[in-house]
């Protein structure tokens, strides 16, 4: 994630989609939040032509009001030093 400009981030809500990619790895898709609390959601995939693992989704989301009800992103701010208010 260091190429997408996070310097400290925290993966959550990680899940494999089902499909196994040609490295024998398998696709997933998840969050991801970083040291100010902004949010991406990203999906990992394959580029046939470079033959390597590719973010197919990366895009920044407005996390819920709810989220905070939620464990998983409890635990992803808490890993990057955010404390829940």
């Amino acid at each position: 994630m260091k190429g997408k400009g996070l310097e400290r981030f925290a993966f959550y809500l990680v899940v494999g989609e089902g499909k196994e990619l040609p490295n024998g790895e398998g696709d997933a898709s998840g969050y991801v939040v970083n040291e100010d609390g902004r949010v991406f959601f990203f999906w990992i995939g394959w580029d046939d032509e470079r033959n390597t693992e590719i973010l197919e989704i990366w895009r920044e989301e407005e996390p819920g009001p709810d989220w905070l009800e939620h464990e998983p992103y409890r635990q992803a701010r808490e890993a990057v030093g955010l404390l829940d208010p």
